[in-house]
């Protein structure tokens, strides 16, 4: 027990010894460095060895360094996900573009032969009256649903809501009216007076719905409202002649008049 305890006591005493040493070997380091201007101590900000601190602030300078890489990066790393991965779309003609105006319906190479205003002289053939009176009623009923009340409304002007919609229902229309005008003009033929008295207006009706609309489109109303007038006048004549017409607007403009 005695061997131990002395054991003990001696290695405390070399600990004391190798403390007492340090001590005394910083204390001489830090008079000799006092003696030569030098900095007191080597040790970093918090207190740790030159080779701690010199770590420490190889750590500061990368992490700098990844800063700046991401601060650079990143913006090229955005551009590039949002313009890379899929091929550049196709660029869409004008008829795509938003406001663009589509192109009316051509039709048939009839519809672009003017109507023929003739009269007979007399009663060719028992006057169908029905006939004429369906063909201009789904005319007259079409051009005032789809392109005197939008004009009226505006909504054929540029920014209108609805108005490309109304601009594809509008060409539809006037390739509808025109055929069915033509079909009413051989309709009244069959009746020479009152085939003289609309024969003229009803033909230039048919003849002029297209060029008043595509005036309409460029926002000039004018033919519009002539071919306003002009329904106007074949309707009261025909009326006067005990023919009314009944304006139906609802037609099928995807029918073909027949």
């Amino acid at each position: 027990m005695g061997a131990i305890m002395q054991s003990r006591t001696a290695g405390r005493g070399r600990s004391c010894s190798r403390y007492a040493a340090a001590r005394r070997c910083g204390r001489g380091r830090t008079e000799r460095e006092a003696r030569s201007g030098r900095p007191a101590s080597t040790a970093g900000d918090a207190g740790f060895p030159r080779h701690v601190s010199a770590d420490l602030n190889g750590v500061e300078l990368m992490s700098r360094v990844v800063g700046l890489l991401v601060v650079l990066l990143v913006p090229l790393l955005v551009i590039t996900g949002c313009g890379g991965g899929a091929p550049a779309p196709a660029t869409s003609s004008s008829a795509d573009a938003p406001g663009a105006i589509p192109a009316d319906p051509t039709g048939t190479a009839t519809d672009a032969q003017p109507i023929d205003e003739s009269c007979p002289s007399s009663n060719t053939i028992t006057f169908a009256k029905t006939k004429f009176v369906l063909h201009t009623g789904l005319a007259f009923g079409a051009f005032h649903r789809y392109l005197y009340k939008p004009y009226q409304a505006a909504t054929f002007k540029s920014g209108a809501s609805g108005r490309i919609a109304a601009i594809v229902k509008g060409g539809l229309a006037a390739l509808f009216i025109k055929r069915e005008i033509r079909l009413a003009s051989e309709d009244v033929k069959a009746n020479p007076t009152l085939c003289k008295a609309i024969a003229a207006p009803l033909g230039k009706i048919g003849d002029s719905v297209k060029a008043a609309f595509d005036k309409l489109k460029g926002g000039d109303a004018s033919g519009i409202t002539d071919t306003n007038a002009l329904v106007s006048t074949v309707e009261g004549t025909s009326n006067k002649a005990g023919v009314a017409i009944t304006e139906n607007d609802n037609p099928d403009l995807s029918a073909t008049p027949n």
